[in-house]
Parts: structure tokens; sequence; C-alpha cells
């Protein structure tokens, strides 16, 4: 898994402020089609990506067993996209501004403006890299992803011939925190081999199409345990100053060499929900 608070920091010329000035950001795609790359335009939102395990016990009640990594997403009306987190999912450390688990000896930040085709990173914390901050220019296929990994929803959805074993469930709409969601499960019958006796499976997906998010994803198995992964502490006004590079650092800027954009595309397959 990508370290996030490892990404590279190059050497070349200065970033002008003018670099964030807004151009209008492309067309979007169209909305009814969750499968097809998109800058989301309007629909701004900050929130918090969490992922957990939890148990369920014999009465019914869920207990976190483990608490994972948080990342700290926001979208602007526009369509820039910021990250920020550790990088490790494996790793039980925060960005201190979460406040959940314990601080991060580092972390990166990273912005994707699509007005421009430009992306930028910087880190934060104790052992990081603190005085650059690095600004690529994007190629068109480079921004195509950046869309893809920032739009595309994967949702279960039903069909007339389902396989054996194999069932789906409509679950209506929830309210995850003012944003309404849509709710679908795949329940997969698993038989035991020389047994008579089976087992069951449940993916289950909570989607906003209008905001173009998983807002949650649980995955069950049959000894009670579940792996949640989910949005929490959403905010519809983002803090505007998350889409700014900060000001007072070295900036290095890459016009011609986007393959150093790779590490942060890797990064950003961290942003979904899934």
């Amino acid at each position: 898994m990508l370290q996030l608070s490892k990404l590279p920091f190059l050497v070349l010329a200065c970033l002008p402020l003018l670099l964030c000035g807004q151009s209008e950001p492309r067309t979007s795609s169209s909305e009814n089609d969750l499968s097809t790359p998109a800058v989301i335009q309007g629909h701004p939102f900050s929130a918090i990506k969490y992922s957990r395990t939890v148990e369920v016990q014999p009465n019914g009640r869920r207990m976190i067993t483990r608490e994972l990594h948080h990342l700290l997403l926001a979208r602007d009306k526009s369509g820039r996209i910021f990250l920020s987190g550790s990088g490790q999912v494996d790793e039980q450390c925060d960005v201190p501004s979460l406040g959940k688990l314990k601080p991060c000896d580092s972390w990166s930040l990273s912005l994707f403006n699509p007005s421009i085709a430009t992306m930028w990173h910087w880190g934060e914390g104790e052992f990081a890299e603190k005085t650059q901050i690095v600004q690529m220019d994007l190629t068109s296929d480079q921004m195509a992803e950046v869309e893809r990994l920032t739009s595309v929803i994967s949702i279960p959805l039903s069909t007339d011939s389902p396989e054996p074993g194999v069932s789906f469930q409509n679950l209506g709409e929830h309210d995850f925190e003012g944003i309404p969601a849509k709710g679908t499960r795949i329940i997969t019958i698993h038989a035991v081999p020389g047994s008579s006796s089976s087992t069951q499976t449940i993916h289950e997906v909570w989607f906003s199409s209008e905001m173009r998010l998983v807002l949650r994803v649980v995955d069950g198995d049959p000894a009670g345990k579940e792996t949640v992964s989910g949005l929490a502490h959403i905010s519809l006004t983002p803090d505007a100053s998350l889409f700014e590079p900060p000001p007072n650092r070295i900036a290095r800027h890459w016009k011609e060499s986007s393959q150093y954009a790779a590490p942060d595309l890797e990064a950003l397959t961290l942003w979904a929900v899934k």
C-alpha cells in the first residue's frame, strides 16, 4: 500500500500564485450513469472516511473491535478534490485534526484541480518534508483517471436471472447526516463441502447518485464479523482553505514529466468508499 508521506519532492521552478485561478471546469458526464467518469460540480462536501471491523453479538448488538485508518476527503462546488491521510490502510493513526486515533508521525495532502488539469502534494507532521510543495500538470489520460477514481460508483444491481445462490435486496432510502442514500444488498449462499449445510455472506452498499458518493459499505461473513467502511462527520460547506495550496513553501513545478504524478494517482485510489 502506498505510503503517502513518502511521496517524492522534486526540484524545479517556483509556483506562481495564480495557479489556483478558477476557470470553468470541464463539462460533467451524465449524472445518471454512475459508471461514467465525471467532474462533479455543484455538490461540495467534506467528510472523514473510516474503516472498521465490527462483531455482531448474539443479541444483535454491533461492537467495534478495530478502528483502522481515517482520511479527510473534500470536494468544492467547482470540482476540486482534496485528500489527506497517512495512506497506510492498516496503520492505526490519524491526522491530528481528525482526533480519533493517535496522531501520525507524518501524512500527506493532495489537491486536484480539474479546471486546469493540475495537482499538488505536500507533507505535514513531525517527520514530513514541510518546506516544499510539488505541482504537476496532468495529461488528459491522467485527468480522466482522476475523474474515474473520484466519481465512478460500483453498485450491486439486481437482475432477472441472478446466479444460483445469489439474491438481491432493495434496502430503500436512509439519511446519512443529511444526505439521502439508497441501499442495496447482495446475499450469497455458500455450500459447505461435504455437508448439507450452507453459509451466507452479505455485501451492502449505500450510495447517493446526486452526490455521486458511496456513503457506506458493509461486508459480513458467517462468523458474525463485518467490515464497515463509510463517511462520517459530513459537511456540505467544506472549508475553502482546503482547496488552496499552502503559499509559504518552496514550489517545485513539473510541467512535462507527468510520470511523477503516478504516486498521487495511486493515493487517490483511497478516495472512494468500497
